[in-house]
């Protein structure tokens, strides 16, 4: 059976609705590749990490990029 939807609102009637029988399911999640991670910590390694990102793609990219992954985040 394949159901489905694009819009946030409906996904956890989604998921619900997908984990609800027995047995194993497959779901197909549609993100954005610039949406960042909400982790429950964050270290020193991932700072410096995202930091040296920021600073790779200003430099090689201009600051298009960050604008694009900083309106990707800002509207959640």
């Amino acid at each position: 059976m394949n159901t489905g939807t694009d819009q946030f609102a409906e996904m956890d009637d989604g998921i619900a609705y997908a984990l609800a029988p027995d047995g194993p399911v497959l779901v197909h999640a549609v993100v954005d590749r610039k949406e960042l991670d909400v982790l429950p910590s964050i270290t020193v390694k991932m700072v410096k990490g995202f930091s040296l990102y920021i600073v790779k793609s200003i430099t090689n990219c201009g600051a298009d990029e960050i604008v694009d992954l900083a309106k990707t985040n800002l509207r959640r």
